[in-house]
């Protein structure tokens, strides 16, 4: 079983954090952090470059400190992860640095009142060991969700996989995820992707938490960001 007793200050040393800040005096004071999901090539990107150009969340640097992080609920995600077979320290430690930024974006927030956006973040590494949680921990999960809102961006498997070869084609590369697989094998795990992360949203909604799930096909129009 890990134990991360002195394991951030070993490993986590930036002076500054890169952040999206919601542009508005103070946030809602309900939400700290609100992540974008999806599968890879679905458009996360894409959408989030349309709230910066709207002026909806700013570009900021802020200092990096220590974080106050939840021992309980960081050892059960890095457990459970290591359980469905993470066993590369490079990648288990990339996910570690996902929990600690989160904790430290939470600390940050309720301290400033600011609400933080976040693509790549915990929630999308960790989406699976969280909807264990909510079977196993009930508690645990309701009280993890009870400042972080989480938008599902989703489209149909097929043109998500048109993205990504128009992608390669103009950049020369495929995400990590798409490497060494068929078209039929990109579908395929697309699909998987999207039925998981719309069972993290309902499960979400069930302990009264804040989720939506939207079809980028149809347009941002929709979307509420806080």
């Amino acid at each position: 079983m890990v134990k991360l007793k002195n394991i951030y200050n070993k490993i986590f040393n930036k002076k500054t954090e890169n952040v999206l800040e919601l542009n508005c005096s103070k946030s809602s004071g309900r939400t700290s952090i609100v992540y974008i999901v999806g599968p890879p090539a679905v458009g996360k990107s894409t959408f989030i470059d349309h709230l910066i150009n709207d002026g909806k969340f700013l570009k900021r640097k802020i200092p990096k400190k220590k974080a106050k992080v939840d021992n309980e609920v960081s050892l059960y995600l890095i457990n459970k992860k290591i359980s469905n077979g993470l066993d590369d320290f490079d990648r288990l430690k990339t996910r570690m640095n996902k929990i600690e930024r989160d904790f430290f974006l939470m600390n940050e927030s309720q301290k400033n009142n600011s609400t933080y956006l976040e693509d790549e973040g915990l929630v999308h590494h960790f989406h699976k060991e969280l909807i264990a949680m909510y079977y196993e921990e009930k508690k645990m999960f309701t009280k993890f969700f009870n400042r972080r809102r989480v938008i599902f961006l989703k489209s149909n498997p097929k043109k998500i996989l048109n993205r990504a070869i128009k992608r390669k084609n103009e950049t020369g590369k495929f995400v990590k995820f798409h490497l060494d697989k068929t078209e039929e094998e990109i579908i395929k795990q697309t699909h998987y992707r999207i039925e998981r992360f719309e069972q993290l949203c309902e499960l979400i909604k069930k302990c009264n938490g804040t989720s939506q799930m939207v079809n980028i096909d149809e347009g941002y129009e929709d979307i509420s960001v806080v």
